[in-house]
């Protein structure tokens, strides 16, 4: 435990509140705790896989991504990311974007949808979770979590990652970051963000 909380304190930058938009980085990740993060994500991306989750369809993907770059209209170049999707096998009216830019979109979603444009809107409120970097910012800085405590079953796994360059699949679970994401959502403020340059991008 005592090294955990080492690695933990590490992580947290010390000027979090700093985080800027992607339109104002020339790179991401920014810094290795960030890389944790995306390593964690990427774990958590590699399960679904391996649990056989992750239906194929190239044509869809296309589809998804061709909406992506109209809402982004050329926005990622500087970075030279391309937002990518995956297509999970779930009824719930569903979707998440992982902190590199893929968006993972419940196929309970595709069939809820009635048109395109109602499918944009909730694309572009995910685009904007990425845009903002609103799971880095949440991960380091929300000040409901405590560093002991809540605080350090999110913030240990990436900085055991950030530090030693392997993810801990348990820390991971133990966390529960993406879980408790991809089923509670983000802070209520930055939901509100999320939607406000969502609809900037519509």
């Amino acid at each position: 435990l005592p090294l955990l909380v080492t690695l933990l304190l590490a992580s947290v930058p010390a000027h979090a509140a700093k985080i800027r938009h992607v339109d104002e980085i020339d790179r991401l990740p920014e810094n290795t705790d960030e890389q944790g993060l995306w390593d964690i994500a990427s774990g958590h991306e590699n399960n679904i896989g391996n649990e056989g989750r992750i239906i194929r369809d190239r044509e869809m993907e296309a589809y998804l991504e061709s909406i992506a770059e109209r809402l982004l209209n050329g926005r990622l170049a500087h970075l030279e990311i391309e937002v990518d999707f995956i297509i999970v096998q779930n009824n719930l009216l569903s979707a998440w974007v992982y902190p590199y830019g893929t968006i993972a979109v419940n196929t309970g979603l595709l069939t809820g949808m009635e048109n395109e444009a109602q499918l944009a809107a909730i694309l572009a409120h995910e685009l904007s979770h990425f845009m903002q970097r609103h799971s880095y910012r949440e991960l380091i800085a929300d000040k409901r979590q405590s560093v002991v405590g809540k605080g350090l079953g999110l913030l240990a796994p990436a900085a055991v990652a950030a530090k030693t360059g392997v993810v801990d699949t348990n820390l991971m679970k133990a966390g529960g970051l993406w879980t408790d994401l991809v089923t509670s959502g983000y802070s209520r403020k930055n939901e509100h963000i999320a939607d406000a340059e969502g609809l900037q991008m519509m």
